[in-house]
């Protein structure tokens, strides 16, 4: 999953009006937002762990002590030839958070955002990665804070859908008692067939052979 868990310099490429065509009045439009980062080589893990090895390498020539950081990765055969590498992504249920350097309580904090339309360049400075955000349903003030940040860069953060790791308790439910079937084992122990049909035995003295098995086996 693509996410931003440390406040990242992006640059807001693009902001439009996201509007349903069937929009009711009175319903608020959202915004679309087209985003852009240069990120560290680390970041492509996030999408598959073959690409960080596929694009970047540590250089040649270097200390040991060099070889750790974005500045000491050196692009790939590969990684030279590819200028944009789109990617097919879609995640729902982000959470946005643009810190505009006035404290928590001034942060402009965006739920249910959808991320998707990704791409990325690979660069020797770093792999710039390119998004789009749709945020529905905003009100008039939202919606001008976000129109004016067009063409700048923000401080921001970008979360993925929260998971609910609680698991709902499971009653253990006890098997009914089996009634006693004709061939079923005798409910006084005995390992030989019950002799008796579904729903109780005869009365005594109605019938002399089963008074007979029941008294072999116990029963009154």
């Amino acid at each position: 999953m693509f996410i931003l868990d440390s406040l990242t310099k992006v640059r807001f490429l693009d902001v439009r009006v996201l509007s349903k065509k069937d929009r009711k009045p009175g319903e608020n439009p959202g915004v679309q937002l087209l985003m852009q980062a240069t990120l560290g080589v680390g970041v492509l893990a996030m999408f598959d762990g073959f690409l960080p090895g596929m694009l970047y390498r540590k250089p040649t020539g270097k200390a040991q002590g060099e070889l750790a950081g974005i500045d000491t990765a050196e692009l790939t055969a590969v990684g030279e030839h590819v200028k944009r590498l789109p990617w097919v992504y879609e995640q729902t249920g982000c959470t946005l958070t643009i810190d505009f350097g006035l404290g928590g309580g001034s942060n402009l904090v965006l739920d249910d955002v959808k991320v998707h339309r990704l791409s990325m360049r690979p660069e020797q400075t770093g792999v710039v990665i390119q998004w789009t955000a749709d945020v529905p349903g905003l009100n008039d003030t939202t919606r001008g804070k976000l129109t004016g940040l067009k063409s700048t860069d923000v401080q921001m953060l970008l979360a993925g859908p929260e998971v609910d790791d609680s698991q709902a308790e499971i009653e253990e439910v006890k098997p009914a008692a089996k009634k006693a079937r004709k061939g079923d084992a005798d409910p006084s122990g005995s390992k030989e067939p019950w002799p008796f049909p579904k729903g109780g035995a005869a009365a005594k003295g109605d019938d002399p052979v089963l008074d007979a098995a029941k008294e072999a086996h116990g029963v009154a």
